[in-house]
């Protein structure tokens, strides 16, 4: 005779749902009892009842209590050592911004025209796009009359152009000096870095 597969759901007819129950944690109590002796593993079950009655099984010598105790003092390390995990994931986190801050002063260094030595020549002409944007983004916002986008403001003279960024407790400014041209009334040119 062959079983058809059970549906798992609430069983409706309560005569029949008691039946199962029993017959079920029968067969729980049982694995249980042969996990315990086949792996030599401490083993218990707690089970209640839709009633509220209390069903459970232990196979350990001092019984379910002494269980419990261990299941607390094991649960309690584990909180500590997802603490203890989790302080580590905050210094990995400080380190990496730590290195962004560090790269950040870095490249603003650079802007500047301080600590070029070390840059090979693909990273120069990098530099010099970026600059050459920036100053060109300066220019055009102040052909236009219309201060920068979000928080960074634009202050100009006939002689410097700067631009300062706010980011948190961060601030970067960047000044662009441009050339004096007094004895021709000429556009001054983008600067260049010589390369």
């Amino acid at each position: 005779m062959v079983r058809g597969k059970t549906v798992m759901e609430k069983i409706e007819n309560t005569t029949s749902r008691q039946v199962t129950f029993s017959k079920r944690k029968g067969g729980l109590f049982k694995k249980a009892r042969e996990l315990g002796v086949l792996c030599d593993a401490e083993v218990g079950v707690l089970l209640f009842s839709n009633t509220g009655r209390l069903y459970d099984y232990s196979n350990s010598n001092s019984g379910m209590k002494s269980l419990i105790e261990r299941y607390q003092h094991v649960k309690e390390g584990q909180q500590f050592m997802s603490a203890s995990a989790e302080a580590k994931f905050w210094q990995a986190e400080a380190e990496r911004v730590r290195q962004q801050l560090h790269n950040l002063q870095e490249n603003h260094r650079q802007l500047l025209g301080q600590h070029l030595s070390g840059l090979s020549l693909e990273n120069l002409r990098g530099l010099q796009e970026q600059l050459e944007t920036s100053l060109h983004n300066i220019r055009l916002a102040k052909l236009n009359g219309q201060p920068e986008a979000n928080s960074r403001a634009i202050t100009s003279s006939s002689s410097q152009s700067s631009i300062a960024a706010r980011d948190g407790a961060t601030s970067i400014r960047l000044e662009l000096s441009q050339p004096h041209h007094a004895e021709r009334d000429e556009e001054p040119e983008s600067p260049t870095l010589g390369l």
